[in-house]
């Protein structure tokens, strides 16, 4: 029996699974126009959007009612709509793809197949009346109310004529009028495909006095894009032609980092650009104590300078660059720090490592200005590498992205916060793109130059700002010209329109995600489920046969080759190791800060367990950017344990919040090389937390010297 109230909440997984099925149809037409990175975002918000609207379908009488099914097509095709909205596209764009998406489904149908149910045309068509004739009781005040209408098997066979229909109903109350006649357009591929031959169709949603629809069983429906609606007889529009300096990207990017006020900045923006500050503060202290850290300080020190910028944990004063240089190397040195999980680029490390540097050298900059300033270069960072590579990977091609990006990013936060103008922000990038560099090397090496990237990113930065701040010009067009970064670097496969869509009205920063395990973000999604099922089943260590973990080739990547990924040489390679992070969090039941140190990383018991974990590659789990895992643990008894992670924890889908990043602080203090008072560390927090009312932001990063 169906229960109004329940009967779509008890369906919802059902009906999530049903819409998964229909997105992995649609999603080759949706990554065709826009590129994979923004598909993935469309995907993901039209999941969203649907399980939204799941409680809200109307009621029509459930299973007994055979519309109930053709209601909840059309709702997944509004929640598609929704997200195509929210990303700037419009109702023709969303019905486009839908169109095409299931034309493609029903050319597989071979031509005039007989619908289902088919028996005799008779009955058939009894059938049809009876069902019309039920419709005019209208038991459900959203129901589909129609009349049958027999054809002279002619031009038809029969129809329906509808005096109300619960999808324009719930279209409107939903607000997408625009979307409901491209919705009701794609009745003929969906005939097409159960073999209605449908001749005509008409919506409420274009103004009709009421639907109609005309079918043909067994005869072809014709497929054709643009609808008869769209066909209009139009002028050709004359559009001013654009000087070549409009066309660039880079020009934007001035306008937007050097124009941009923090009152422009949406409340997500700004709250995630605080929770970056506090994130990378902690990250800091945690490195500060690393290998690589204590050799650049000594090195900064002997190179001596103006004592402008503080240098965290060793009461240090030196030169701006060489401060934002040595800064982001330890906020990087634990791979503890926040980063985009789809554009791949670790975020902090380069930025607040520039913004304090920047801010000291210039003096009083307050609060407001700090954020928008780490606003504008997470933004501007995250774009350069979510249009590279599009469909690809940039990490596969060998590049370090947060390195190679940073030296730009770390440019247009130094530029702005030194109060540069269009052409000398122009400058500032061109100059730090004559230094751009980063390869990925240093991560299957094992080597320390893989901490070390950021901090030459921001050091690079900082100096070309200060350089273009002078009066030294760079390249002008630094990021699409013939000798650009993605000719240069990415052979010109980029996406021009991720570059700059949506720009000043949509901030990637709100996309950062913080990091709750001190090791690579692609080995989190792992470690997530098998603390999952240590939670549920108590599983004791010393009785696992042996543990597979399904991944995406990136995460499976790190589990290659195997006899150096089960038994590390160094701390770089157990940060990059899925067995070695897994066996800890099997063993300990947590993954910490000091389960990397040269010690740690040789425990003959964690090693014991590495041997016992496999890394199987499913392509279908790959994403661009981090990707689920599934972990299987087999039981010397034989059970079996099963969990499944979409998405880890920190993720943009289930975040951290800055009382999460407020302990994360507190619990990596203690490493740092310089002890800190409990008073000072709540004032730190307290300090971040109301960044914005600072009159120089400074004062933070001058109480962690």
């Amino acid at each position: 029996m169906d229960y109004p109230e329940t009967y779509y909440i008890s369906r919802k997984a059902e009906l999530l699974k049903q819409f998964e099925e229909e997105l992995r149809l649609w999603s080759p037409f949706i990554f065709a126009p826009y590129g994979e990175i923004n598909a993935y975002r469309i995907i993901q918000d039209s999941r969203k959007c649907f399980e939204e609207l799941i409680p809200q379908i109307p009621y029509i009488g459930g299973d007994a009612n055979r519309r109930t099914e053709t209601l909840i097509q059309s709702v997944q095709f509004l929640a598609f709509y929704q997200a195509m909205k929210k990303h700037g596209k419009t109702a023709e764009e969303a019905g486009k793809i839908l169109f095409n998406a299931l034309s493609a489904r029903a050319e597989k149908i071979p031509a005039k197949t007989l619908p289902e149910g088919w028996k005799d045309r008779d009955e058939y068509y009894q059938i049809r009346k009876k069902g019309a004739a039920e419709s005019q009781e209208k038991r459900y005040p959203a129901d589909y109310v129609y009349a049958f209408v027999p054809g002279d098997g002619k031009k038809f066979d029969y129809g329906y004529d509808y005096s109300e229909c619960a999808t324009v109903k719930f279209f409107r109350e939903q607000g997408a009028d625009e979307f409901m006649p491209f919705c009701c357009y794609l009745d003929y591929p969906i005939c097409r495909a159960r073999g209605l031959g449908l001749t005509r169709t008409m919506t409420l949603g274009q103004g009709n006095a009421k639907c109609n629809h005309r079918f043909s069983p067994g005869k072809e429906t014709k497929l054709e894009w643009p609808p008869p609606f769209l066909k209009k007889e139009t002028k050709p529009v004359v559009r001013r032609k654009k000087k070549a300096e409009d066309m660039k990207a880079v020009n934007a990017f001035a306008k937007y980092l050097t124009a941009t006020r923090y009152e422009d900045l949406p409340p997500a923006a700004v709250a995630a650009a605080k929770q970056e500050v506090l994130d990378s503060l902690a990250t800091a202290l945690g490195g500060s104590s690393r290998a690589g850290v204590a050799e650049l300080v000594d090195m900064v020190k002997e190179w001596g300078g103006a004592k402008q910028s503080t240098v965290i944990g060793y009461g240090l004063k030196v030169p701006a660059p060489s401060a934002a240089q040595v800064n982001g190397t330890m906020i990087h040195a634990l791979d503890y720090d926040d980063g985009h999980q789809v554009a791949l680029v670790h975020i902090g490390c380069v930025a607040v490592a520039t913004a304090f540097a920047a801010a000291e050298r210039m003096g009083k900059v307050s609060g407001k200005e700090f954020i928008t300033a780490l606003a504008l270069g997470a933004d501007f960072v995250s774009r350069l590498s979510l249009a590279s590579k599009p469909g690809g990977s940039i990490i596969a091609t060998g590049w370090h992205p947060t390195t190679l990006f940073g030296f730009l990013s770390s440019a247009a936060i130094a530029g702005r916060i030194f109060g540069l103008d269009e052409d000398k922000m122009i400058n500032a990038l061109g100059l730090a793109y004559h230094q751009c560099g980063g390869a990925g090397s240093g991560v299957a090496d094992g080597a320390l130059a893989k901490r070390m990237g950021p901090g030459l990113a921001a050091k690079a930065g900082v100096t070309s700002a200060l350089m273009a701040e002078r009066g030294i010009t760079g390249d002008r067009d630094p990021l699409e010209g013939k000798t650009g970064l993605y000719k240069m670097y990415m052979g010109g496969d980029y996406d021009p329109k991720a570059l700059t869509a949506g720009l000043g009205k949509r901030f990637e920063g709100v996309n950062i995600g913080d990091k709750p395990y001190p090791c690579c973000g692609l080995t989190h999604a792992a470690i997530d489920a098998v603390l999952a099922l240590q939670a549920k089943h108590n599983i004791k260590p010393d009785k696992i046969k042996e543990v597979t973990i399904v991944a995406s080739q990136s995460a499976y990547d790190l589990s290659q080759p195997p006899e150096v990924k089960k038994n590390p040489r160094t701390i770089i390679d157990a940060q990059f190791s899925v067995p070695y992070v897994v066996a800890v969090a099997l063993m300990q039941g947590r993954v910490a800060v000091g389960d990397f140190t040269d010690e740690s990383v040789k425990r003959p018991e964690i090693l014991k367990m590495a041997q016992k974990i496999t890394t199987v590659l499913d392509t279908s789990m790959n994403r661009h950017g981090v990707g689920p895992s599934t972990v299987t643990i087999t039981m010397q008894d034989g059970k079996i344990y099963k969990e499944h992670v979409e998405h880890c924890l920190g993720s943009v889908e289930r975040p951290m919040s800055l009382d999460d990043i407020a302990r994360k602080f507190r619990e990596c203090a203690p490493s740092s090389i310089k002890p800190l008072s409990k008073e000072k560390i709540e004032k730190v927090v307290d300090m971040v937390g109301h960044l914005e009312k600072l009159d120089d932001a400074a004062e933070i990063i001058r109480l962690l010297g």
